[in-house]
């Protein structure tokens, strides 16, 4: 029996065994495992709530709805980076890092891995676009629908007006430039510890309790 027939029906279910995980990288994460062959010592990192200590499957939301930022900021950074060329976009990635200690802020810490054909999209200057959201409110020259600027030092504030006017007016090509974002060099983006969005159907996320399983693949 070849082992995509053993495989196959792991991707449809939410847990993969520690016997079987070896296999189960090697099998459905070639694309990953050729972008960075050396995962063991850069490792790409997940933070989510719900926790647990089985390696899952999980399914990349396509059409993600922002869960600390306003949904304004998204649209116009994903429509920008469309231009551009950017396959991975933020409302349709899930959100890595090569910082434990940062995905750590977010939940349970997971190593990700691809599966399948995947995308990424990075910045050398972007730790978390959360926090840099003030920063482009102010500085950028955005606009509320009604033609007023942002000048509120409080995010959420600044996100408040957006929504009350029901939009954001704004460059957000220059802002994509000038912070440099790139779809190369995965290794590159692991390794500057800043937020990496991966765009792809679906990504195994395994416990660190056994990652110590996956270190002769």
């Amino acid at each position: 029996m070849r082992l995509n027939e053993v495989f196959q029906p792991l991707l449809e279910r939410s847990t993969v065994s520690k016997e079987t995980l070896s296999d189960y990288v090697k099998t459905y994460c070639k694309p990953y495992l050729a972008a960075n062959p050396d995962h063991v010592s850069t490792p790409l990192f997940r933070g989510v709530k719900y926790g647990g200590n089985e390696a899952m499957v999980v399914p990349v939301d396509q059409n993600r709805p922002p869960k600390h930022s306003s949904v304004y900021i998204q649209d116009g950074f994903d429509e920008a980076l469309k231009e551009r060329g950017f396959k991975s976009l933020r409302g349709n990635s899930i959100f890595c890092t090569g910082d434990e200690d940062e995905a750590e802020g977010y939940g349970d810490v997971y190593r990700v891995y691809p599966i399948g054909a995947f995308t990424f999209t990075w910045s050398p200057e972007v730790k978390d676009l959360i926090s840099y959201s003030n920063i482009i409110y102010r500085t950028f020259g955005l606009k509320d629908a009604n033609g007023n600027p942002f000048t509120s030092l409080n995010r959420d504030a600044n996100a408040a007006q957006a929504q009350e006017a029901g939009g954001i007016v704004g460059d957000f090509g220059k802002i994509v430039d000038s912070l440099d974002y790139r779809d190369t060099d995965l290794v590159a983006a692991i390794r500057s510890k800043n937020e990496i969005t991966i765009s792809c159907q679906k990504v195994l996320m395994v416990p660190l309790n056994m990652a110590k399983i996956l270190e002769k693949v």
